[in-house]
């Protein structure tokens, strides 16, 4: 029994020797107790982010490798040149959580780099630029709209004797509220023609030929939607055009109107070798057709919820280079950065919870 009891108290000696003694915040170094409140920011970052169900876009991408990730690598490796007293296991998790954080900020550095050398559209401003001004959108912004989206906007107007002519958005945007989901159906399916064929007007118009294309001025012009006009022999042909996926509607089109033809989506003109093609598919059509519905109904919209929340990622990674310094943002200027941000409670709350 001496002898095991020795032995447990050898075995124990060892292990505290070897795994060490786990420590309370408290007991922590200043510069410690910094790095802890780092890491645990960041992955309240990243479980946010992953609830959300979005990728990083490169702005956070750029903003967490450079202003959070980086630092916070430099940071460790230092640190682990001062900790050679430390206990052998404590020194390993050390060393792999380090390799771990060192594998994740190569990634987004490599990423980044992937992103700004593909894309086209990657805005060529600072971070610093875009924070500013995200974080000044205010939800009683109206939101604007491109000319794709106006065209739906014209659709809309032209669909309901309840909108006038030069309905604004908030008029629009009062009509939309006032619709059940199956009205709301309807209607997508009833203005998404009229876009289809706004559209097809404004692509013959924008192309360098002898063609010109007029939409006629009734809204629902009995056996054609579009005249196509040469300006060079002043020849005129009218055409019907049909967004849908079904062959069928053409069919009973062509029963009714022989001498008129029928220019379709993609979906079928692909099919129907004797039927030309707009050029549009009708599912964008008809997904082009929501996503500036949402956007007019709702006016803060996701796009600037999405911004706001991009945002408080950069504000994050910016706080977290600060912490890392030793200087922290005081309580009041968290205070004022939330309130600032007067969008959605949803959004400051973001905020508020990504920099403490």
């Amino acid at each position: 029994m001496v002898w095991a009891i020795v032995f447990v108290f050898t075995i124990g000696f060892l292990l505290k020797k070897s795994f060490g003694k786990s420590r309370e915040i408290s007991e922590l170094e200043e510069k410690e107790k910094n790095i802890v409140y780092v890491c645990l920011q960041l992955a309240k970052a990243f479980r946010l982010k992953e609830k959300e169900g979005k990728n990083l876009n490169h702005l956070e991408i750029e903003a967490l490798y450079g202003e959070a990730l980086r630092p916070l690598c430099e940071e460790l490796e230092e640190f682990e040149r001062r900790s050679s007293s430390w206990p052998y296991m404590a020194k390993e998790r050390l060393k792999k959580s380090i390799k771990t954080l060192k594998e994740l900020k190569d990634f987004l550095k490599y990423t980044f780099k992937f992103v700004e050398d593909s894309s086209k559209n990657v805005p060529n401003i600072t971070v610093g630029i875009v924070t500013a001004v995200t974080m000044q959108l205010l939800s009683e912004i109206p939101p604007t709209f491109d000319a794709n989206e106006e065209k739906v906007l014209e659709a809309l107007r032209g669909s309901t004797n309840n909108l006038a002519d030069d309905a604004n958005v908030e008029d629009i945007s009062k009509y939309l509220k006032e619709l059940d989901p199956d009205q709301l159906k309807g209607l997508v399916s009833s203005i998404k023609g009229k876009y289809h064929e706004l559209r097809y007007e404004m692509f013959i118009n924008s192309q360098d030929n002898n063609l010109r294309a007029e939409l006629f001025d009734e809204y629902n012009h009995p056996g054609s939607d579009i005249k196509l006009i040469n300006t060079e022999t002043g020849e005129v042909r009218e055409f019907q055009l049909k967004a849908t996926n079904y062959l069928s509607y053409i069919k009973e089109h062509n029963k009714k109107y022989k001498d008129i033809e029928v220019l379709a989506t993609e979906e079928v003109a692909a099919d129907a070798p004797d039927i030309g093609s707009t050029g549009f598919y009708n599912k964008d059509l008809r997904e082009e057709v929501e996503d500036t519905l949402d956007k007019v109904e709702d006016p803060i919209g996701s796009e600037v919820l999405s911004s706001m929340t991009v945002a408080a990622m950069i504000m994050l990674a910016k706080n977290i280079k600060q912490i890392l310094k030793g200087s922290k943002m005081k309580d009041d200027e968290k205070s004022k950065l939330v309130q600032d941000v007067s969008v959605a409670a949803g959004v400051a709350g973001v905020i508020s919870l990504l920099i403490g």
